[in-house]
């Protein structure tokens, strides 16, 4: 590998004292151009005198009136967005907080790789980054084990041919600890993660696993994937930080024994490869790896008590006990959306009467409506699929716009009942052959259809109000009278 000159933001935190030890170790390979600092002008001098840089930056006012007066005279002070302009070979972004976006953006601009541990800009404006690399041909690598590893088993396949990416996750600290053991847990546990040296800010996000929510985020802006495609285990050894389903049910994998070290020199050297700190793995030795789902904890369910502004809530009902569903009551919640379960399970366990505000509900899931017109404010309803022959279910509700995207409808006498109803829209119906009853509903303003028993359109009766119609999969019309 050619010498590669590199500048590290952050490099007296944990990433960038990383990045600074690989230098050390492979002096033929890097030379360092600029790091920069937030307040720590002690350790950055110790870093400028082993190192010599011929720039730095340091972001704190007083942090950097205070270095002019150590200041070494082959340096140049500079600020981070003047540093984060000089073109290098690779920069390694390890600040903390959304500071490191603007430099980030800066860094992209002169298409070159950015290995980046600064998660917030990624959370905050990952699309923004990803679009900003390819317009000007740079490189995003994540410096963080789980994304590393899925940038490298993407190599293996194209983003588009993925089924499933899944991020594995150690459960910090406080995983199997009773109710009384975590009111008894201090900050200096929590920060003592039981296989990762990292940061503080990162190990208490992982202590309470906000850092694995933070990092499926990651990887829906990284790697412009749906969350529905990507999923969290928990594995406590922290071998496989990764796996990559693609299409054809092969899974790839990414595996080493924990070192922070690995992701950061792997964005040091990219595409190449070198020597590295870590232990070679051995399996045979391991034994075995263990994996278990990640539950949605009772408590975790509670503190949504502390957000009583929360409208939108996404969840998983077959993943969620009924007296967890039960803490969800006296929340505001306008908008529902019931992702998919493997199992088909009756949606007596939701009550959507404890949903007095709801006004959007999307459902992904198998279930049968049973309640649905409990929820009286409901205006919207959009469903993957109807399991029942017919629409009776939605009587006494006060729907204005109903979408079902598939099923096996029959009947839809229902539909009359709904007086409020504007919009509505029947896709893949395989068994419906007769719209007769839709002549008594006349707010209906947009219809859509699509089924497989081609339904004559003279069936279509007179709705005046109506301003679209899509029909797929009926007869063509020999009259259109009707409209």
């Amino acid at each position: 590998m050619r010498m590669k000159q590199i500048v590290i933001f952050g490099s007296t935190g944990s990433v960038g004292t990383k990045a600074l030890q690989i230098c050390e170790r492979n002096p033929e390979s890097f030379k360092v151009i600029g790091l920069s600092t937030n307040t720590n002008i002690k350790k950055l001098l110790e870093q400028i005198n082993q190192f010599r840089p011929r720039y730095v930056a340091i972001t704190d006012d007083n942090a950097r009136n205070e270095f002019t007066k150590y200041k070494p005279p082959f340096v140049q002070v500079l600020s981070i967005d003047e540093l984060s302009c000089i073109k290098v070979d690779c920069v390694i972004n390890g600040m903390v907080g959304i500071s490191g976006l603007k430099p980030s953006m800066n860094v992209l601009k002169n298409g070159v790789t950015l290995g980046i541990a600064n998660k917030e800009p990624i959370v905050a404006a990952g699309r923004l980054l990803r679009e900003q690399a390819e317009r000007y041909g740079s490189t995003i690598i994540p410096v963080d084990s789980e994304h590393s590893a899925i940038f490298q088993c993407l190599k293996a396949g194209k983003v588009q041919d993925v089924k499933k990416v899944t991020l594995t996750a150690s459960g910090g600290p406080f995983l199997d600890f009773t109710d009384d053991q975590l009111r008894a847990v201090t900050p200096q546990m929590a920060i003592k993660h039981p296989v990762w040296a990292m940061g503080t800010k990162v190990s208490i996000d992982s202590a309470t696993m906000m850092n694995k929510g933070l990092e499926v985020i990651e990887a829906m802006n990284l790697f412009n994937l749906p969350q529905s495609k990507i999923d969290v285990i928990i594995h406590r050894e922290s071998v496989i930080h990764s796996f990559v389903e693609f299409v054809d049910k092969s899974v790839i994998a990414c595996m080493s024994m924990p070192n922070m070290r690995l992701p950061v020199q792997l964005a040091m050297t990219y595409p190449d490869r070198i020597e590295s700190f870590a232990e070679s793995l051995d399996l045979a030795k391991l034994g075995s790896l263990p994996f278990r789902n990640v539950a949605v904890d009772l408590d975790a369910l509670r503190c949504l008590r502390f957000f009583p502004c929360v409208e939108n809530l996404i969840l998983r009902p077959g993943e969620i006990s009924e007296e967890g569903l039960g803490c969800l009551k006296g929340l505001h919640i306008k908008s529902l959306k019931l992702d998919y379960h493997s199992d088909c399970i009756d949606l007596y366990a939701i009550d959507l009467a404890q949903f007095p505000d709801l006004q959007f509900l999307f459902s992904r899931t198998q279930y049968n409506f049973y309640n649905i017109a409990m929820c009286r404010s409901l205006c919207t309803l959009v469903v993957q699929e109807w399991l029942e022959d017919d629409l009776t279910y939605l009587v006494g509700s006060g729907l204005r716009a109903l979408c079902i995207l598939s099923g096996r409808l029959q009947h839809i006498e229902g539909i009359p009942a709904l007086p409020q109803l504007q919009s509505l829209s029947l896709g893949n119906q395989r068994r419906l052959s007769d719209v007769h009853c839709l002549r008594l509903c006349c707010g209906l303003e947009s219809l859509a259809i699509e089924t497989c028993n081609r339904i004559p359109v003279s069936q279509i009766p007179p709705l005046p109000n109506l301003r679209y119609l899509e029909l797929i999969g009926s007869q063509k019309a020999d009259d259109l009278s009707f409209l």
